[in-house]
């Protein structure tokens, strides 16, 4: 899916949403040791926070999710990045900053859930170091004592393992009650699984997969691992369409979230509504059905193994009717596989 990414990483225990502002004014530049220039400009890049409005300051801000009222810090991060060494010099001469340093920027949403301040993150994959050691205090050698430790690998509680998956895409097509608010899996678009031991990947992508694709059909019901899956999901009047990794990346389709209602309300024009949304209300609650279906006993490994085996069916049957198999041909398999070869 063709996106915005967005992580999620949690911050230190000790952080707080007042702490944060402070800590975000503070001066992030950092000095080139290897660019020997007298202009002092040529070794600084320079990194800071901005409010997304550059003439605003830094405050927090409050959202209204489902009734509840959100408090979230809304920020830019500026950060840029050099080529190193060997690329910033010609012929021993020293280029122009602007031909060997390029500017990037990260939309950034700190909220407290559960008495700890998370951080969601624009992000590439290529930039996520370079994000934490240039704006969160993680450069080696020189951290930043105030943010203390950021977990990003598998934030707690933003994490999916493959039996939330299974039960998640068990769920197309069915509505369940958050906060007096309905919520309905609509449809899923994609499927990444591995097979065992890893040996094996595959990705399905597509309107309809749970009845379309026999690749994502087969992987499912021969409980290949889940680590993404790209749903269509609609809570109250707000429509999803995203993928979502095990380590609660999220990839989001912005042209198709939207708020619908006296007036439509797009992603671009409040980001953070819909990711305050769905970070901290629907994957935090889906989390939340999915271990009440657990331990009620409704969602356990008979309940599992049911729904892959009508996945299974789906595959056999489709499989039957685009080759004309007949009941004998089954039977005798080996017969038809030497005619075969």
């Amino acid at each position: 899916m063709a996106g915005d990414r967005y992580a999620i990483w949690a911050l230190d225990n000790l952080l707080r949403l007042e702490n944060m502002i402070l800590l975000l004014n503070k001066d992030y530049n950092y000095e080139v040791s290897f660019i020997n220039s007298p202009n002092i400009e040529d070794k600084i890049l320079l990194n800071s926070w901005k409010a997304p409005n550059p003439t605003e300051s830094l405050f927090i801000n409050q959202q209204d999710l489902l009734g509840e009222n959100i408090r979230y810090i809304h920020a830019v991060g500026h950060f840029e990045v050099g080529k190193g060494e060997v690329k910033s010099y010609v012929d021993g001469q020293l280029l122009p900053k602007e031909a060997r340093v390029t500017k990037h920027s990260s939309n950034v949403i700190f909220f407290e859930y559960e008495q700890r301040v998370y951080a969601i993150v624009e992000i590439c994959a290529s930039k996520s170091p370079r994000i934490r050691s240039s704006l969160f205090g993680q450069r080696i050698g020189q951290k930043m004592e105030e943010w203390g430790e950021i977990e990003w690998k598998l934030p707690f509680p933003f994490t999916f393992d493959n039996k939330f998956f299974y039960w998640l895409l068990s769920k197309k097509g069915h509505a369940f009650e958050i906060r007096d608010k309905r919520i309905e899996v609509i449809d899923v678009s994609a499927i990444s699984l591995t097979s065992d031991r890893n040996v094996y990947e595959s990705n399905s992508f597509g309107p309809d997969l749970l009845n379309g694709s026999l690749a994502a059909l087969s992987g499912l019901s021969s409980n290949e691992t889940v680590h993404q899956a790209g749903i269509k999901l609609k809570i109250d009047s707000t429509t999803f369409n995203i993928e979502v990794s095990k380590e609660g990346v999220t990839v989001i389709d912005k042209y198709h979230c939207y708020k619908e209602g006296a007036s439509f309300v797009s992603f671009d024009s409040d980001c953070c509504y819909f990711l305050l949304l769905l970070y901290e209300t629907i994957y935090p609650e889906l989390l939340l059905q999915f271990n009440i279906e657990k331990s009620s006993g409704n969602w356990n490994q008979p309940q599992e193994l049911s729904q892959r085996k009508a996945w299974a069916i789906k595959v056999i049957r489709n499989l039957i009717e685009q080759n004309d198999i007949e009941l004998e041909d089954i039977m005798c398999g080996e017969n038809v596989e030497k005619e075969a070869i």
